[in-house]
């Protein structure tokens, strides 16, 4: 027997040739079988299998698995087995191509006559056809060759939509798919069908671009993932060695020039993208941001990034905006996120990073520069919020409460399915992910370019369409919706995944720690409140007993109290009190949404005079923002909000916050009672804060005998404290409170963008001394006094050391002093 005759009958194995695979006996590369191999084209969404051999079959039963493994390890989804008669139907109408694309779980191409290769590379099926086979559904015949050429639509518009097959249907929006002039515009893809392939893209390119080389090249892929658009973008600038640049979302000229919408399923127009284009470079092999939406106002911080606030970037990303760390950079499912474009999202942190009670607070602040949405068919469009970081319930219930009063769309954790899959393409930069190696997809040949320019003539920009899209004007659309609406109901859009809890209050406590209520209450009380009913003591400041509701936007209620009674309840026993917190003494209550009697808030506007008009008008101003402000028929709350904004902002009328304060202390408020009992009615309408809180002793030697652990503490002044670690109260202070807030009021909303979170604590609020840590001269370190409000759980310790650990992680020049430091200091409980 001679050597050709042994290869012939050794058995044939599985082995890669080139980027293809063959089963094949030993040597068949030598004897032509790699030339014929040779022109077939790869590409990266396909792993082609040539069966060359009689005993392929069982081979191939033999290496699914191998197969398998080498076509996720390329990112492949798809197996093209150019094996003869492999998606024939069979007796029982079944194809085997359909058994294997089950038993892989991928797609699979297979010819149901005899395959040959040709000398442009395609497989041809003749007399046949490949057939697509998917592990769920119906095979689809697709024609004699593999690939098969792509089909090309000219478009009225100047550009040339591209699609894998002859599409059944052309959106309307098509004919208004634009780009500048100079510009080669290429629309790929059809709703709910596959992008067509790096081949295709290629060939059609290369014919296109072969008699107008300087014209710029841009894909737009309006109902595929971004990092199918993002692979393609990286292929065809290998294959061509050139620049692809790549727009998100369909280009459009409008009524006031050039812009850029997502598009639904049925081509409806959604929201103008904050990220516009990218651009692949052949030399770089990377894909980054060159064109995004933002505001004048913002600080840039990289391509697409600007600085939000200490420690935090503000990204635009495909799917809307993305607020995380700084430092992180290498999460990629939040810029690979599928746009809804019914909505943006603005994606709030990174995984493997916590989100804390703070980013909430700046949310506020942040909202009114983004740029605008657009309105889609049913009106203007919203906001919603993912996150993809983790959240304690702490943070959870003040990000759901933030997203209710920024009427924004709350989505909770990204979930898995946020980041689609990313194949093989990994991000080089952080803007985007970066291109795939260059020799994936050779450039089309000489006669291939020449055939297809015969046949497809370049489309010119003579007559294009003006569309007129509201979402394209910034004058028409307003940024966001943040003045309150006037409708039936204060959430605009439905939720899209239902909510695991009810939506949370602004004021009960939410019980962020496991640990059980450590202050039982003999009495069952049916009311809502979390707290129990506090005896009835004198108090430093009278106070009303307000009405409870259940929402923060107060319903018409009977009126209320024009002045504290004294409950008739028992007083609680000392027996149940469980160690060491004793009896409490009196502490603000905390309803969802006093009021004040009507006298009150008449001496207060005496009190003002003629100034209450212009503080009353920005008072509403800021109600706009928060909707859950709004009052019930027949009330007018604004004194209460104006004394919060006079506190708030240390105005002088009627009092300073010191005179407030020394008044408060006196025992003998005088004519500034009313100004108290509005603050701390306003006070209690605002969200409540649930974490640490840094107040300061006034600079110089301070007196520490009253802050041994155990002690309890009332405060008949207003306390304002910062929630931010990286504030700096200024120099001189030997003292810090560290203050756990149950009850504590953000007033944030009151202030100007750019403000460190200022947390209020109502007059009389009661806290016990947790512990005290001597001062650290070698560090630079105050005195620091733990202390948590007697109103709700007693916390660990420990949660307050974390917080200041993170305070003390926070360098002295990164850390930022407030414009006035001495309204966070105070000698607290001193009187």
């Amino acid at each position: 027997m001679d050597s050709a005759s042994s290869q012939v009958t050794e058995r044939s194995t599985l082995r890669a040739v080139g980027p293809h695979f063959v089963i094949a006996p030993p040597g068949a590369e030598q004897v032509g079988l790699a030339a014929a191999m040779d022109p077939v084209r790869a590409d990266p969404r396909a792993l082609v299998l040539l069966a060359a051999a009689p005993d392929a079959a069982p081979v191939l039963r033999e290496s699914l698995g191998e197969l398998t493994r080498n076509a996720g390890a390329r990112g492949a989804d798809t197996l093209v087995l150019a094996a003869s008669g492999l998606g024939a139907s069979g007796p029982d109408g079944r194809r085997p191509a359909e058994l294997l694309a089950r038993r892989t779980g991928l797609t699979v191409l297979a010819p149901d006559a005899l395959v040959s290769i040709e000398g442009d590379g395609t497989l041809l099926v003749a007399g046949g056809s490949w057939w697509r086979c998917r592990p769920a559904g119906e095979a689809e015949a697709l024609g004699e060759r593999w690939p098969a050429e792509a089909a090309i639509n000219p478009l009225r518009s100047g550009g040339v939509w591209v699609t894998e097959t002859a599409p059944s249907f052309a959106p309307p929006i098509l004919d208004f798919a634009s780009a500048p002039a100079g510009t080669l515009l290429l629309v790929l893809g059809e709703p709910g069908a596959p992008l067509p392939s790096g081949v295709q893209l290629a060939s059609v390119a290369a014919a296109l671009l072969a008699t107008a080389t300087d014209l710029r090249l841009l894909l737009s892929a309006p109902w595929a993932d971004p990092i199918a658009l993002v692979e393609l973008a990286a292929i065809l600038a290998a294959s061509l060695n050139r620049e692809v640049h790549a727009a998100i979302g369909l280009p459009l000229i409008t009524a006031s020039g050039y812009s850029s919408v997502h598009l639904a399923p049925d081509g409806t127009p959604g929201w103008e993208p904050y990220l516009t284009e990218l651009t692949a470079c052949p030399v770089k092999r990377s894909v980054t941001a060159v064109a995004w939406r933002g505001h004048s106002a913002w600080a840039p911080a990289g391509p697409a990034r600007y600085h939000a606030f200490p420690g935090w970037e503000l990204e635009a990303i495909s799917a809307g905006l993305w607020l995380r760390p700084a430092i992180a950079t290498a999460d990629r499912a939040p810029r690979l996120r599928r746009p809804d474009p019914a909505q943006p999202v603005l994606v709030v942190g990174a995984a493997g990073f916590p989100v804390t009670v703070e980013v909430w607070e700046h949310l506020g602040t942040l909202l009114p520069g983004f740029p605008p949405i657009g309105a889609g068919p049913a009106g203007q469009l919203g906001l919603a919020i993912a996150v993809a970081g983790t959240m304690d319930a702490e943070s959870e219930t003040v990000g759901r409460f933030s997203a209710r009063i920024h009427r924004l769309t709350w989505l909770g954790g990204a979930g898995p399915a946020a980041e689609p899959e990313a194949r093989s393409i990994a991000p080089a930069a952080p803007a985007v992910p970066a291109a795939p190696e260059p020799a994936a997809v050779p450039i089309p040949t000489a006669s291939e370019v020449a055939a297809l320019s015969a046949a497809i003539p370049i489309p010119t920009a003579a007559d294009r369409p003006t569309m007129a899209l509201s979402s394209s004007n910034p004058d028409e659309v307003p940024t966001l919706s943040m003045n309150p609406v006037r409708a039936p109901e204060p959430e605009p859009e439905p939720t899209p995944e239902p909510e695991p809890i009810p939506e949370p209050e602004p004021t009960p406590e939410p019980e962020p720690e496991p640990e059980p209520e450590p202050e039982p209450e003999p009495e069952p009380e049916p009311a809502p409140e979390p707290e129990p009913e506090p005896t009835p003591e004198p108090e430093p400041i009278p106070e009303p007993e307000p009405t409870p509701e259940p929402e923060p936007e107060p319903e018409p209620a009977p009126e209320p109290e024009p002045a504290p009674e004294p409950t008739p309840a028992p007083a609680p026993e000392p027996e149940p009190e469980p160690a060491p917190t004793p009896t409490v003494p009196p502490v603000p209550s905390t309803p969802t949404a006093p009021t004040t009697p009507h006298e009150d808030r008449d001496a207060l506007v005496a009190l003002l005079g003629q100034p209450y008009i212009r503080w009353a008008s920005r008072a509403d101003q800021v109600a706009t923002r928060l909707p859950g402000l709004r009052p019930a028929a027949g009330e007018d709350l604004r004194p209460e909000l104006v004394a919060v904004l006079l506190h708030h902002t240390d105005a002088d009328l009627p009092a300073s916050r010191a005179g407030l304060a020394a008044a408060a202390r006196s025992g003998n408020p005088g004519t500034l009672l009313p100004y108290l009992r509005c603050l701390t009615a306003g006070l209690r309408r605002l969200p409540s804060h649930h974490g640490a809180v840094l107040v300061a002793a006034p600079p110089g030697p301070f007196e520490l005998d009253r802050y041994t652990p155990g002690a309890l503490l009332t405060e008949s002044a207003p306390i304002s404290g910062i929630s931010a670690v990286a504030a700096d109260l200024g120099e001189g202070v030997e003292v810090e409170f560290a203050l756990w807030s149950a009850t504590g009021r953000r007033t944030s909303a009151f202030g100007e963008p750019g403000e460190q979170p200022t947390v209020v604590f109502a007059p009389g609020t009661s806290f016990e001394v947790l512990d005290v840590e001597p001062a650290d001269l070698s560090v630079n370190r105050p005195t620091r006094v733990l202390l948590h409000e007697t109103a709700g759980p007693r916390p660990s310790p420990e949660r307050l050391r974390a917080w200041l650990a993170r305070r003390d992680a926070t360098a002295p020049e990164d850390r930022v002093r407030p414009p006035h430091p001495s309204h966070f200091q105070l000698d607290l409980g001193a009187a």
